[in-house]
């Protein structure tokens, strides 16, 4: 596989009552080294080949998947939600931005959380139109524990009002890894003031099987045939 990867972090959430000691690999990639608008190579390059896609080209999220918005109004959360047209995606031309999806004000939303309902090891997404004299201490937290304190500390990041990146001020692509665990939550809080829009495009994850789907899997390895009575 092909290794753009410009920083790797691995955190270690011994904190986390969920994680039970999870180690969660943060990986970084510069826009301009990575960026294609040939989504597949540009996935080898980012590690996220064959993972579930969300390209947010419309307004239903993959099974799976759905988004909590918290902050600057009331919570709410969606399978569904706006979607922009934007050059800044990071494919097609529309990506998700953190508005509250339900409120005809449309207010920024100060944490935007992807919940995975049956877990991921992996999680990665695409991040644009980020302005750290906005907002500078952007972070990254998985299943509630901090994993990242600032997103523009993270070798790679480009920021969208010194001139940034490729074509529509993408800022950067985040993979998580986790070892150990299963990733349930990722949540971006942006802080307050909330004065700028964030855009996110790109989600890959995985599919972390049922428990008696790796029972399976593991009885048809050792050559067992499970037959009914």
């Amino acid at each position: 596989m092909q290794s753009n990867c410009i920083a790797v972090l691995t955190v270690l959430l011994l904190a986390s009552a969920d994680a039970h000691g999870m180690s969660i690999t943060v990986n970084s990639y510069d826009p301009n080294s990575v960026f294609s608008t040939n989504t597949a190579s540009m996935d080898v390059s980012l590690g996220i080949d064959g993972l579930v896609i969300e390209d947010f080209e419309d307004s239903t999220l993959m099974p799976g998947l759905s988004m909590i918005y918290d902050g600057n109004s009331p919570s709410s959360s969606s399978s569904f939600l706006p979607v922009i047209d934007s050059t800044r995606a990071w494919d097609g031309i529309t990506s998700a931005i953190n508005y509250h999806p339900n409120d005809p004000l449309h207010p920024r939303a100060q944490q935007v959380t992807f919940v995975l309902a049956q877990g991921a090891t992996i999680f990665g997404v695409g991040l644009s139109n980020l302005e750290i004299d906005f907002n500078p201490n952007v972070q990254i937290l998985v299943n509630g524990y901090v994993v990242v304190s600032s997103i523009a500390d993270l070798s790679g990041y480009q920021d969208t009002d010194t001139g940034a990146p490729v074509d529509g001020n993408k800022n950067i692509y985040v993979r998580l890894d986790a070892i150990g665990g299963i990733i349930n939550t990722v949540s971006f809080d942006i802080g307050t003031p909330v004065d700028d829009d964030v855009e996110f495009d790109h989600v890959a994850f995985n599919i972390v099987p049922e428990p008696s789907a790796l029972f399976i899997v593991a009885a048809c390895g050792l050559g067992l045939v499970i037959r009914k009575g």
